[in-house]
């Protein structure tokens, strides 16, 4: 398909064409092509061990800085071209549109530092996060839509996701793998939560699992040399084992949903387009996951490991939660984003004062969902469900009637994944990894569905 403006071929994307550029546009675009590639690498694995809080404020630090470096560089890649060349279309509005919410529910919070820069957890719902998660999905729309750029930001994510992966085992085996740095603690992760990072790793397998099915040794779709090929093979069984044995050790039916939710997703689109797929014995690696995701949710695991439970209220109470904190003038948009644990003081049924939680005031509900609801309100959670439905309704589209073959696999990759976490927000929490990962798989995903390009030329329109 190709991409049109006025009736012209558009050129590719800038992170693809950077040696036909002249020197200083050339500088600004690997610019953007580093700082997203960092990004992609250092998002599920950093921390700071020397500060207060390890995790989610060094990781909002590292989004917002490595996002708007990468922005300020995209748009001086444009002003050196003196030319403004930006994706159209209507899905551009709906995560715009989520953005202005949170921009409303800040104004009006009721805890104004929390709502607008994060605290205590919160950054994920902030202001600030959203805003570089609005730049992020842009820039990926308009500058990371070619199959290249995006097969080095999957092999970005599942190296790193491996990574990831052989720590977590380590440490559910009781070894201390971060105690040269002076983390001793086996609870600690570099995701968050222990349900966090399999949630995180599910996803990741699947995007791994898409990419395994649709190479071909030898055409031109492979990777560029026989050792990335391989580098990448040897990385996707190590991430596929690892990431089974620690769910298999967490044992926890949300995640054999989610997995299920993915395997079906590749099986479903794999088969009404079986002709994209030369090598069936590459559906083993996708079909023993089904297997062992169908018998483990119905059976007990007999794998017990270290891994530290986690505790979230019930699903009704974080309903009674959500809905008692609507009332009034915070129907629309909520309290404010962040403030979820101080409707949950004022709200949490009288039951729990029997319990051994009495004294704690959860920050999140037992769903993003049921979080978003009470701190966004119903505008901010309907802002939300219509960006996923609007996206989902233009890939569903695609993967059924698109005839590129190259693009075609590239959004079938990208759509399994995706789907894992668009589910994983109706049973699980999230933090700042995992909303990383939505939106950065939504960017991906709608470049793909994102295909013209509209350019102003400054000499043209010097406004």
């Amino acid at each position: 398909m190709e991409n049109e403006v006025v009736g012209a071929r558009v050129a590719p994307d800038l992170t693809s064409q950077t040696s036909r550029l002249p020197r200083l546009s050339r500088a600004y675009a690997e610019i953007v092509r580093w700082s997203i590639l960092v990004l992609f690498a250092l998002m599920p694995l950093f921390f700071l061990p020397f500060t207060v809080d390890t995790l989610e404020v060094n990781k909002q630090t590292l989004l917002v800085i490595v996002t708007f470096v990468a922005a300020l560089a995209w748009l001086g890649h444009m002003v050196a071209n003196r030319e403004l060349t930006l994706r159209r279309g209507w899905l551009n509005a709906f995560p715009a549109f989520l953005w202005l919410v949170v921009l409303i529910g800040s104004a009006i919070s009721k805890a104004p530092f929390t709502s607008w820069i994060g605290g205590d957890g919160q950054e994920y719902m902030s202001f600030l996060t959203t805003t570089a998660f609005l730049i992020l999905f842009y820039l990926l729309v308009n500058t990371a839509s070619d199959s290249k750029t995006q097969r080095r930001l999957f092999n970005t994510l599942i190296i790193s996701s491996a990574i990831l992966a052989i720590f977590l085992v380590l440490q559910a085996l009781g070894l201390r793998p971060l105690g040269f740095v002076g983390i001793t603690s086996l609870i600690f992760n570099p995701v968050g939560g222990s349900v966090a990072a399999a949630v995180y790793l599910t996803a990741i397998t699947l995007l791994a699992s898409g990419l395994w099915l649709i190479g071909k040794r030898g055409d031109s779709e492979s990777l560029n040399s026989k050792r990335a090929a391989m580098t990448l093979k040897v990385t996707t069984i190590v991430l596929s084992l690892f990431s089974l044995v620690y769910l298999i050790a967490q044992d926890y039916w949300v995640l054999w949903v989610l997995m299920l939710v993915g395997i079906v997703a590749l099986f479903t689109f794999s088969t009404l387009r079986a002709a994209e797929f030369g090598e069936t014995g590459k559906f083993i690696l996708p079909m023993g996951l089904l297997v062992i995701s169908l018998l483990l949710l119905f059976l007990k695991s007999p794998l017990r490991l270290n891994i530290a439970p986690e505790v979230t209220p019930g699903t009704s109470a974080s309903w009674s939660v959500a809905t008692q904190s609507l009332g009034g003038s915070a129907a629309l948009f909520g309290t404010g984003p962040g403030t979820y644990a101080f409707n949950y003081s004022k709200y949490h049924g009288t039951a729990l004062n029997d319990s051994s939680f009495w004294a704690t005031r959860f920050d999140r509900g037992s769903s993003h969902l049921l979080t978003v609801l009470p701190s966004l309100g119903i505008v901010g959670l309907v802002a939300l469900l219509l960006l996923i439905v609007a996206l989902a309704t233009r890939v569903l589209n695609r993967l059924i009637v698109e005839q590129n073959h190259d693009e075609w696999k590239m959004t079938f990759v990208l759509f399994a994944p995706w789907l894992v976490t668009v589910v994983a927000m109706a049973f699980y929490t999230s933090n700042m990894t995992l909303s990383f990962l939505f939106w950065a798989l939504t960017g991906l995903i709608a470049s793909q569905v994102m295909r013209q390009k509209k350019s102003l030329a400054f000499t043209k329109s010097p406004r």
